[in-house]
């Protein structure tokens, strides 16, 4: 992703969903020189959230000539392997002028291009090039190392966003980026993964979830109006009777817990659960079903780490429901006689 074209992007003011979304994600695979490679259409539409035939007509338009209707941004690029079958298209992104001060007449190294854009070929930059597959998990950043997640990474705040994330970003409702924000820095930290940016990678997701938390909260009737606002707010679980048998070492796993956490998360599914270590182990006794769902789903890794700090050796953690039966009426009035 090159930042100076992610905001040579934004700065072409294309309107309608579908068209924008495709348009800026091809713009946060281009490298500085304009020219993003690798990109199906399918790969397009798993990102942005919407179906091939959408994502079809969208680079259809964004490709025909203005004088055609069109918006003429991108010009395709036709990719053969050395067999004759067809690749993945290429993307060049027309009118951006990149910093070498090379035109959109001239196209990236290892192009060769007829005049009518879509009978293009382009043949390998190297013998290596044609060892790539089609679709990388992530857009390339050559000359810049891939590092795993720092442990002490933080989701950017909404300000801190490129101006295109942050408009995103501040249409969602409620939880919905803290939440996007633990479940990105879960499936790293779970899987792994390796970036050379993490902020940059983070500004990319929100582009490519926001249409899915967008239809989430449509789903909801969080965009109804009501005739007079009335803020509502979701009760919190009560905490777990299993509370009581915590020992010291649950006290300093619930500590470094709600330093960390936003403090909504934490009242919400960290604190009313109880944490009961034994050996080699951790578990986590849930105040409901949705709480060990998304405990489950979200922070299993978190707790892993957290806990081995709190207790070296640790190997794993389970996740139960709190289950106690009230006595019976029959019982009460025995009791009271």
């Amino acid at each position: 992703m090159a930042r100076e074209v992610i905001d040579w992007a934004v700065e072409r003011k294309v309107k309608g969903i579908a068209l924008r979304q495709v348009f800026l994600h091809i713009a946060s695979w281009a490298g500085a020189d304009g020219f993003c490679k690798f990109r199906s259409v399918r790969d397009i539409a798993e990102s942005v959230g919407s179906s091939e035939r959408t994502v079809q007509r969208a680079l259809d338009r964004l490709e025909a000539p203005v004088s055609q209707g069109g918006l003429g941004l991108i010009r395709r690029v036709s990719r053969h392997h050395a067999n004759g079958a067809q690749r993945a298209n290429g993307f060049v992104l027309v009118g951006y002028q990149a910093r070498l001060g090379l035109g959109d007449s001239l196209s990236p190294t290892g192009c060769q291009n007829d005049a009518g854009g879509r009978g293009q070929t382009v043949t390998p930059d190297s013998n290596k090039d044609s060892g790539k597959t089609d679709s990388p998990l992530k857009p390339p950043s050559p000359g810049r190392p891939r590092r795993a997640m720092p442990s002490d990474w933080q989701v950017p705040s909404v300000e801190d966003l490129p101006a295109w994330a942050r408009k995103m970003a501040s249409e969602w409702p409620g939880d919905a980026y803290a939440a996007q924000g633990e479940a990105f820095q879960q499936e790293a930290l779970g899987r792994g993964l390796r970036q050379a940016d993490w902020n940059a990678t983070w500004a990319a997701h929100v582009q490519k979830v926001h249409e899915q938390v967008m239809r989430s909260a449509r789903a909801g009737g969080l965009f109804a109006v009501p005739a007079a606002p009335v803020a509502v707010t979701l009760p919190l679980p009560s905490p777990v009777l299993a509370q009581e048998r915590e020992d010291a070492h649950s006290g300093q796993l619930r500590e470094a817990l709600q330093r960390e956490l936003p403090s909504r998360m934490w009242e919400r599914f960290f604190a009313p659960s109880a944490y009961l270590f034994a050996d080699p182990g951790l578990k986590v006794i849930c105040p409901n079903q949705s709480v060990r769902d998304w405990l489950e789903t979200h922070a299993t890794v978190r707790l892993r780490k957290a806990g081995g700090l709190v207790r070296p050796g640790l190997r794993w953690v389970t996740f139960e429901v709190e289950v106690y039966s009230r006595p019976s009426v029959q019982s009460d009035l025995r009791r009271a006689d």
